[in-house]
């Protein structure tokens, strides 16, 4: 029990079953930044509560509401906690085990989501973040925060959930495991609405294309997000330092990055030190194997520390041609390139793994951007 999930807008907690409920809750806590955007916490707890009632009592898995209220912390919604829930992204990332067999989860998840475009929801920010699955893969629908409700099922807006979903797993779940999560959203429509969408084949490619398209545009304008509060990265003031650090990075451990699974770049002009910190953030959004941002360091010092991946050494050797393959056809399925010094950019850990050092004397270039710069 206790913190689930936080944010620079809102923190999710779980509370155990006590003498008030018979059944754990969780409560979504709202605490916007802005002073401005605050004044509308209340209204944003208001209107999700109303959202799920709504949805569960047209049928839609959602956690059970129970109220909005005010506390001494903010605004907070109260949900049922779904027991055994897991979520989705962090099965993805990799730091929770799958409650269930992977196509079993995207069935079901398939199935929750043509519930919610039958009954009119237009969610509008779908992504594994907002999925959770029980022990024997039945999925739910967490967290609606911004979405609309309709009268019924809208095709433009059931492409636009479908094409946002698959953006956001795009690196991390197979495009055939993707395929069997749109054949699942099919036959869980209803013929009526089934209708209004193109047969499977033409749907399959319009969605695959325009999330390739979303992905690549949702993580270059994400970039920016590494040198400010956000979901990935956190700003830090000490008395001896000051800068930026992943949100891997624990409290204690800002100084805890001069063993052999981090690289330390240092001694050079800042804008080369930003470039190659906000390469490295794009590396690891597009799951590409690369040495991934750590710690920033803005004052006194400026320098970028970057976490290698796991199995990877800072003395490894250049990749052979063959061994770099992998790595520069991910690169162009993204629209990007290595520009400067590419083959010693590449480096191959003990088991032949393909990864890529920070860029400190090459750029990452963008083909759909005018500046390769971030």
């Amino acid at each position: 029990m206790g913190e689930l999930k936080r944010n620079p807008r809102r923190t999710v907690e779980l509370l155990p079953a006590d003498a008030a409920s018979a059944r754990a809750r969780v409560v979504k806590r709202y605490h916007h930044p802005g002073r401005v955007e605050r004044l509308f916490d209340r209204a944003r707890a208001s209107e999700e509560l109303r959202l799920l009632r709504e949805l569960e009592a047209r049928g839609v898995p959602v956690p059970r509401p129970i109220e909005a209220r005010r506390t001494a912390k903010g605004f907070e919604l109260v949900t049922e906690w779904i027991e055994g829930a897991v979520p989705l992204d962090a099965v993805l990332r990799g730091t929770t085990p799958a409650p269930a067999p992977a196509a079993q989860i995207a069935r079901n998840a398939a199935r929750a989501l043509a519930a919610a475009h039958v009954a009119g929801l237009a969610h509008r920010d779908l992504h594994p973040g907002n999925l959770v699955a029980q022990p024997g893969g039945r999925a739910w629908i967490v967290d609606v925060r911004g979405a609309r409700l309709g009268r019924g099922f809208r095709a433009p807006a059931a492409r636009r959930d479908l094409v946002a979903l698959a953006s956001s797993v795009f690196e991390r779940v197979p495009a055939a495991l993707r395929a069997r999560f749109l054949v699942a959203y099919l036959r869980a429509l209803p013929p009526a609405f089934r209708a209004g969408l193109p047969e499977l084949a033409e749907l399959a490619r319009d969605v695959e294309s325009a999330a390739r398209a979303h992905r690549r545009e949702a993580v270059r304008r994400a970039a920016k997000r590494w040198t400010r509060l956000s979901s990935a990265c956190r700003p830090f003031a000490r008395e001896d330092r000051e800068g930026f650090a992943s949100v891997e990075v624990e409290e204690g451990a800002l100084d805890d990055f001069r063993g052999d699974g981090f690289l330390v770049l240092r001694g050079r002009p800042w804008r080369e030190i930003l470039r190659a910190w906000y390469a490295a953030a794009r590396l690891a959004d597009h799951a590409i194997p690369a040495a991934r941002p750590w710690v920033l360091g803005r004052s006194p010092e400026r320098f970028a520390a970057f976490a290698l991946p796991a199995g990877a050494a800072a003395g490894d050797p250049v990749a052979s041609p063959a061994e770099r393959a992998a790595i520069e056809s991910a690169l162009l399925d993204r629209r990007l390139s290595i520009e400067g010094s590419r083959t010693e950019s590449v480096r191959v850990d003990a088991s032949g793994r393909a990864w890529i050092l920070p860029l400190a004397d090459s750029r990452l270039v963008d083909f759909d951007a005018e500046d390769p710069s971030p």
